[in-house]
């Protein structure tokens, strides 16, 4: 693993200025929140406050983009600002120049991390442990070094470069990248980003800083997000979830989901009538909608909408439906200001679900035979591979690395022990699915339940024979070791 050194590994050491927090420089660090002073990013560690600033993302109406995440509420701040005998704070030193001060507001507390008198994000106060891996565009800690495969970092570099290609990113901001990096935090558990933001989910950007939090390896999804403000540089703070979830879906699928997969099903959603456009133009109606619906529609919706308009009058579309209000669900997307429906519907007519995985009736005659074991068979056939399985079939190296887990295995299969296999290719309850097992990610796959019109099962009771293009494996099979799962 490669260990670097970056702006966020280490503070820097400024012992001209370092001084130990005291109760009293807490609580003016509390009042200065809550008055909202200027005076606030004095108390910001440096290193921190450029760390904030690195990529040049601002928020229209936002004062102290560096305390998103981490304010006092509207009602805290008065209480603060009314009475000095309504709070209190009580301040736990900590070796190497490391301090909490902990907040009371009557039965509510919040806790504050410094550094050497400086204030610093949970993010840097509990990640100061992990270990680090840099990449071409990240700067990546890592809880548990198991959970993570180098080869998720290069599959995270190439993800920015096709994502930035979409979006038109210039060359300068694609050097920006490369030069201050994205900070990526991958947590072993949803328990390990609740300790950092509070809430206990698989993964979240954190805009104070443009963090990645996340239990994936490669979390396309938030990353896109990134990549989006990085584009804007300056925007609302909150845009209409259709336009804002849907632009992650289309470039980067969602947790441990390409997005093919999650397209295909928002491709089923929309054909079936499960969901309807207009269902998802109100921003409280999208929000009350189940994300397992509203995401890959909206994916598939703006994946239409980057073809028809272009990304400058997409982004035009996104900037016009941003608000400041975070507090708000009140917007709602005006009909007359997308394109015609019946576009949108030939459009939808037009996409080909399930395009990398399809079902045959038999092997060409003019495959070249690759794997042959008792269950698995496998065809090279041009730019596609040809399987013939009755069993689930893994590719791996002949030497693989000591110590990864792949946590997606885990779930898949938490019976077995997991070989160091890279890829798998499933055939279970007539469904198929292709996994990298480096990424932790579901890279295609073609499930009956969700195409439309509605396709047969397989027949259970022989070999699943079908093709899957050759795009999808970053290794060819035919270098590595195939083996079945038992």
């Amino acid at each position: 693993m490669k260990i670097i050194g970056c702006a966020f590994l280490a503070l820097t050491v400024l012992a001209s200025f370092a001084h130990a927090l005291t109760v009293e420089r807490a609580r003016a660090f509390v009042r200065a929140v809550a008055g909202e002073s200027d005076s606030l990013a004095e108390f910001h560690h440096p290193d921190e406050l450029a760390l904030s600033r690195r990529l040049g993302i601002e928020y229209e109406g936002v004062r102290h983009k560096f305390m998103l995440g981490y304010d006092l509420t509207a009602a805290q701040k008065h209480r603060v600002l009314a009475s000095a005998a309504a709070w209190s704070v009580e301040v736990s030193d900590e070796r190497d120049g490391w301090a909490v001060a902990r907040l009371s507001l009557g039965p509510v507390e919040r806790a504050f991390y410094f550094k050497d008198g400086w204030f610093v994000t949970p993010v840097r106060y509990f990640t100061r442990e992990f270990t680090r891996h840099q990449s071409r565009f990240f700067t990546i800690l890592i809880e548990d070094p198991a959970t993570f495969h180098p080869s998720a970092a290069e599959a995270l570099d190439m993800f920015v470069l096709q994502a930035a290609a979409r979006l038109e990113l210039s060359p300068d901001k694609l050097e920006l990248l490369e030069r201050e990096k994205i900070v990526y935090v991958l947590c072993k558990s949803p328990e390990s980003i609740e300790r950092l933001t509070g809430y206990a989910i698989r993964g979240m950007g954190v805009v104070s800083h443009d963090y990645v939090l996340t239990t994936f390896s490669d979390h396309y999804h938030e990353v896109a997000h990134l990549l989006a403000a990085l584009k804007l540089e300056s925007a609302l703070p909150v845009t209409h979830p259709l336009l804002r979830e849907g632009l992650a879906v289309a470039l980067g699928g969602r947790g441990g989901r390409d997005t093919p997969v999650m397209l295909d099903v928002g491709c089923f959603l929309f054909r079936s009538s499960l969901v309807e456009l207009d269902s998802l133009l109100g921003e409280r109606a999208y929000l009350e909608e189940a994300v397992s619906f509203s995401y890959p529609a909206s994916g598939l919706y703006v994946r239409f909408l980057l073809e028809e308009l272009g990304v400058e009058r997409f982004l035009a579309l996104y900037r016009r439906y941003s608000h400041p209000q975070r507090d708000s669900v009140s917007c709602v997307i005006a009909r007359d200001s997308l394109p015609d429906e019946q576009v949108w519907r030939g459009w939808l007519d037009n996409w080909r679900q399930f395009e990398a995985v399809t079902p045959l009736e038999a092997i060409p005659a003019n495959g070249s035979e690759i794997v042959t074991l008792d269950g698995a068979r496998v065809w090279d056939c041009g730019d596609r591979y040809c399987f013939s399985l009755s069993r689930e079939l893994t590719f791996g190296p002949r030497e693989p690395s000591a110590g990864y887990v792949s946590s997606r295995f885990r779930e898949l299969h938490p019976e077995l022990n997991y070989n160091g296999c890279r890829y798998l290719v499933s055939v279970r309850d007539g469904e198929i699915g292709i996994y990298d097992l480096y990424l932790n990610t579901l890279l295609a796959n073609r499930a009956p339940a969700f195409s439309y019109p509605p396709s047969e099962r397989a027949d259970s009771s022989g070999p699943v024979i079908f093709s899957v293009d050759k795009a999808l494996f970053d290794v060819a099979l035919e270098e590595l070791k195939p083996g079945l799962l038992e």
